[in-house]
């Protein structure tokens, strides 16, 4: 019998909430969903995939239930699915041909004309929307079914958010504003060019603080670099504030390190699901999830993607001017480091049986699996935020997809079906700049896609 459990507290919660957030007048929060809609065209729904993301406070299982309902569904899919189904009788008509009427109004009559080539015939107040043009009916229903596929596969951001919110430890939110502090510390020093490397003296932190300790010195010292930003502090006296600032956040990401690696086993199976539905890879759509089969990474092949985008990111690391890659870069090599760190503990405590050819339980390579899954789906992430990708030049576009192709095995690349509605879509970006980058320095390599 499939799986039929719903995470309750979310669809309750998405019910009171979703037509009031749909029709909110607010254009200026990130991700609003009038922002969101105006930004959407009838040529590209990308858009569409974050428009609920502002519910992400919304409630949903704790990280005990989320484990047992994951143990009990046995993929992310067979969970997913029954929570889809609910949300769809929200959002869609009973045939799931279209966006039901309800939410048409919410997000706007002509908004939804716009973006499905459509007319709205119906007298006074009613909704009875139809092709602009007579002979292109089949098209209008298309853009009628996909536009109702994009709001209903925006539920996996949305949940994969929540599920975030609501799991997150407060001492890592409290990390996340110390980085916040650091940032803007390092432009005060600098404000422009390569910030310096070296510089950090993670000794003045001690290596027995506790979480709770982590936490109480980090509020202090935020408030320490608050106020010397608001004053006139000189530059030079603020290298101290900042030593200190990355010496705590060094040691709260190895505090939190394993409580974070939990909460990403969680959240990164539904990223990766709705990354593999906007490319239209797998055999299955948002309105029928399917089992996708899945190869674990082995041991030789984990290292072997460890060792390659770890050297990938060395040689070209160099050639990168965007702050945004680059800063998005060094979080993925460090996440790389400590997988390499996982896979070398692995090494020392399985090498006789390695050796010897005998099989290693399954379950040691873990701890490198996650750390590897958590870096790869948080770089994925990142390189699909819009800022990021306005700001890379041709080639740096090149090595961004050289290290995803290294990650996907080619597939993020592979398929053109149905690209236009992406809301990844950087295939598209990358053919675009493709003659410009062949064009660079010769010192440049060019494209090469797998």
């Amino acid at each position: 019998m499939a799986y039929q459990k719903i995470d309750e507290r979310f669809i309750n919660g998405f019910k009171e909430a979703y037509i009031k957030h749909l029709s909110s007048a607010d254009t200026q929060s990130e991700n609003a969903a009038q922002k969101m809609l105006e930004q959407a065209s009838v040529d590209d729904y990308g858009k569409i995939s974050r428009i609920f993301d502002l519910l992400s406070t919304l409630h949903c299982v704790s990280r005990e239930e989320f484990k047992t309902r994951m143990e009990e569904a046995g993929s992310i899919e067979a969970y997913m699915k029954p929570i889809i189904n609910e949300i769809a009788k929200l959002l869609l008509t009973p045939d799931k041909a279209r966006l039901n009427d309800e939410v048409i109004r919410a997000i706007g009559v002509d908004n939804y004309c716009r973006l499905v080539k459509g007319k709205n015939i119906a007298q006074e107040d009613g909704i009875q929307i139809v092709a602009n043009e007579s002979e292109k009916i089949n098209e209008f229903e298309a853009a009628e079914k996909l536009l109702a596929e994009s709001f209903l596969r925006a539920i996996l951001a949305c949940y994969s958010l929540s599920v975030y919110e609501n799991n997150v430890l407060a001492e890592e939110r409290t990390r996340g504003r110390l980085e916040e502090q650091m940032t803007a510390l390092k432009f005060k020093i600098q404000p422009e060019g390569e910030f310096p490397s070296g510089w950090e003296e993670l000794n003045l932190i001690s290596e027995d603080i506790t979480l709770k300790e982590f936490d109480e010195q980090a509020k202090l010292i935020i408030a320490q670099a608050q106020i010397a930003l608001n004053g006139e502090t000189e530059a030079k006296d603020l290298w101290p504030l900042l030593k200190k600032c990355q010496a705590l956040y060094s040691r709260g990401t190895q505090l939190l390190h394993e409580s974070n690696v939990e909460l990403g086993a969680m959240t990164n199976p539904l990223q990766q699901l709705g990354f593999r539905l906007s490319q239209g890879t797998g055999s299955d759509s948002i309105f029928d999830l399917k089992e996708q089969s899945r190869k674990q990474l082995t041991y030789p092949e984990l290292k072997a993607k460890v060792s390659r985008l770890q050297n990938i990111i060395e040689l070209f690391e160099p050639k990168i001017h965007s702050p945004e890659l680059k800063e998005t870069m060094n979080k993925f090599r460090e996440q790389l480091k400590l997988t390499q760190q996982y896979i070398s503990e692995y090494e020392k405590e399985y090498g006789d049986l390695l050796q010897s050819n005998v099989t290693v339980p399954v379950h040691a390579l873990s701890d490198a699996l996650n750390s590897y899954n958590a870096g790869t789906s948080n770089f994925m992430k990142a390189v699909n935020e819009e800022d990021l990708k306005k700001s890379l030049k041709p080639y740096e576009m090149n090595i961004v997809q050289r290290l995803i192709n290294i990650v996907s095995k080619g597939y993020f690349f592979a398929s053109a079906r149905n690209y236009e509605n992406s809301s990844l879509k950087m295939k598209n970006e990358l053919i675009e700049m493709k003659s410009k980058y062949d064009e660079s320095p010769e010192d440049q390599q060019g494209f090469e896609f797998n």
